[in-house]
């Protein structure tokens, strides 16, 4: 079955809650990284959100300069329950959340 996801439904509330809150990002090739939400498209009934935009700091050691690692940004990322590919999802983890 399809998730119905329907991108632009997320509240200002919606937003206010969830921007800036952890999630792990889950990317192509299924490593996992803990991001940042900084952009909430869409959420379920109930109010989680299930499309999003993220930023992380990179892992790679060529996204390296004098100020540290880079950030990576990535954007309409679904929600893990929500997809059937293998990888460029999140799942967020209610532990991380304060």
């Amino acid at each position: 079955m399809e998730p119905n996801i329907k991108p632009g439904t997320a509240t200002q509330e919606d937003k206010d809650r969830w921007n800036g809150k952890p999630v792990v990002y889950i990317d192509p090739v299924r490593n996992e990284h803990i991001a940042l939400i900084n952009q909430v498209w869409s959420v379920d009934d109930e109010g989680v959100p299930n499309y999003i935009n993220l930023v992380y700091v990179s892992e790679l050691d060529n996204k390296k300069d004098q100020y540290g690692q880079q950030i990576e940004r990535e954007t309409s990322v679904v929600r893990e329950s929500d997809v059937t590919s293998a990888g460029r999802c999140f799942k967020v983890r209610t532990a991380m959340l304060p």
